[in-house]
């Protein structure tokens, strides 16, 4: 896996690298973050020159410190450094409850990052694993990207992580995302994904009854996988070997370490589809652990209660939410 971590700071817990700083204490303040940061530098625009001419529309991303430059942009490009981006993110975060879990500066500061974490962990009963409330933040410097705030289930701390963050976010349908433009207001930015926090919080707690309810419901495995994955008449022989790689990678899931106690139960079923669809359908190469323990099926009532039927999320998830409610009948 990819680190590229030019700096980073983390709450407690380190990440697989090893590197970047690890705090005890909570971080509930951009400036709580940055003490912990060893760079003494931002990146700011620059005229461009070729030849000693100035090239006109242009600018260059620099790094103040050792004036490298990270990216050509037309002027229409809003830069959105370091500082600016840690202030975006204290902006958004409205209630003191939530803390920086993640903060990471990539590839030399091409890239920046971070992971909040809502509140505590949820425990569910027979569920050795704890379900996350986080939102990821995401930013680059140059035109390849947009600044981004999503629900999420990723700790970002590397490279890697922070791009299965966005191409999770490019599917999950509540992304909140700005073009680095002239026009661009962060304090209103800012607001809006402040509200987006809210909801999520919500959610998340909302969501606490109906996840112990699963946990104390038993459905059948089999006709569950025959519902979610069936295998039907006249199929090639291709989608045949696609459909049992799926149901191979659930039963995987369903009974391999990050499984719950009771495998018949609704929420150790739909815990295994979750995985199962996060990290097999396709498969993502990488570590899998506590970084990366989902509440992706929290996604289906943020925003007004939406039910996974009237969700715009990927089609194996969504049924696999609605088939273990039926059958649990909660």
């Amino acid at each position: 896996m990819s680190a590229k971590i030019t700096d980073a700071v983390y709450q407690r817990e380190p990440a697989w690298h090893g590197e970047g700083t690890v705090v005890e204490e909570d971080l509930r303040t951009w400036d709580e973050v940055r003490e912990h940061l060893v760079i003494d530098w931002d990146i700011e625009q620059r005229p461009v020159h070729v030849g000693g001419v100035r090239v006109p529309n242009f600018f260059a991303a620099t790094r103040t410190d050792n004036d490298k430059v990270l990216a050509i942009n037309s002027n229409s490009y809003s830069l959105i450094g370091v500082e600016a981006f840690g202030r975006f993110v204290e902006r958004s975060m409205t209630e003191q409850t939530a803390t920086w879990d993640a903060f990471n500066i990539i590839d030399e500061g091409m890239a920046m990052c971070a992971t909040i974490k809502l509140d505590e962990p949820m425990m569910v009963p027979g569920d050795p694993s704890p379900v996350f409330p986080y939102i990821g933040f995401s930013n680059r410097i140059d035109a390849k990207g947009s600044l981004v705030a999503d629900p999420t289930a990723i700790r970002q701390v590397c490279w890697n992580t922070n791009s299965l963050f966005l191409i999770a976010a490019g599917d999950s349908g509540w992304v909140t995302s700005f073009r680095h433009t002239g026009g661009l207001d962060m304090s209103t930015a800012s607001d809006e994904v402040a509200q987006t926090i809210k909801l999520c919080r919500q959610a998340f707690l909302g969501f606490g009854g109906l996840a112990r309810e699963l946990a104390e419901a038993t459905i059948s495995v089999p006709k569950f996988v025959d519902r979610w994955l069936p295998i039907r008449q006249h199929m090639s022989d291709s989608t045949v070997t696609r459909v049992n790689h799926k149901r191979d990678a659930f039963n995987g899931a369903l009974t391999g370490p990050r499984g719950v106690e009771r495998h018949d139960s609704a929420w150790g079923v739909l815990q295994a589809a979750v995985d199962a669809y996060q990290y097999s359908f396709p498969v993502h190469n990488g570590d899998v652990g506590r970084e990366k323990r989902t509440y992706s099926m929290i996604k289906a009532r943020i925003g007004g209660g939406l039910s996974p039927e009237e969700s715009n999320r990927s089609d194996d998830l969504r049924r696999a939410y609605s088939i273990v409610l039926d059958m649990a009948a909660v």
